[in-house]
């Protein structure tokens, strides 16, 4: 458990029996405060980025656009990115993708239970992505569709292997999983990711994937 890292929990929307529930569970499960607010602008900058705060943005009411543009515009307001993670999110919307772009963490559905919002919030904590089975299939068919072995955009150039790599990155696959998936060791992995953050021009993670939803 990661919960002594974070700085707190915050929720994004209404105070209400819902929410309610969510911030018990919260303070059950991480012995942690939670504050309540209705736009992201009000959650206040991390002091360091080990204590970076969690945040669970309520997107029951959300329409698409409006949520779209306002993550884009409001996430990047605060340095580091908040942990975010989008929750009693109607599947209909379809927005993972952008969100993603928009530097969300994690998604969990409306109809999801507790088991799951544990595990998204534990996901995150760790530093990976929490993303639904379905949108993985999605992502590894869009990835599939890339007829040639490397990829050439603008000057970056990536290898076939680099771009499976990068593909299950952007799933939120841990450097365990894509070792497991492609048969190749946890060092390789490692090797893999340096050359591609090199060519791609980012120093982390969230910034490959990021890419990798843009690019691939």
């Amino acid at each position: 458990m990661n919960s002594e890292k974070v700085a707190r929990f915050w929720i994004i929307g209404p105070q209400d029996l819902a929410n309610s529930l969510l911030a018990r569970f919260i303070t059950d499960h991480f012995d942690s405060g939670v504050e309540f607010g209705q736009s992201l602008l009000q959650v206040g900058n991390a002091r360091s980025s080990s204590q970076r705060p969690v945040v669970m943005f309520d997107c029951r009411s959300a329409e698409r656009r409006t949520l779209v543009e306002t993550l884009c515009s409001e996430l990047h307001t605060r340095l580091p990115i908040p942990l975010t993670l989008l929750v009693h999110l109607p599947r209909a919307l379809g927005i993972e993708r952008e969100a993603l772009q928009a530097g969300v963490r994690g998604f969990v559905y409306e109809n999801d239970g507790s088991a799951v919002l544990l595990r998204a919030v534990q996901t995150i904590l760790s530093g990976d992505i929490w993303s639904s089975r379905r949108f993985m299939v999605d992502c590894l068919l869009a990835a599939g569709h890339q007829a040639a072995p490397a990829l050439n955009h603008s000057s970056v150039h990536l290898t076939g292997r680099e771009i499976e790599v990068l593909s299950l990155l952007a799933q939120g696959k841990s450097n365990q999983a894509i070792s497991q998936g492609l048969y190749i060791s946890q060092h390789t992995v490692k090797t893999h990711l340096y050359k591609i953050y090199r060519k791609i021009k980012v120093s982390n993670r969230t910034h490959a994937v990021r890419w990798a939803l843009k690019h691939l």
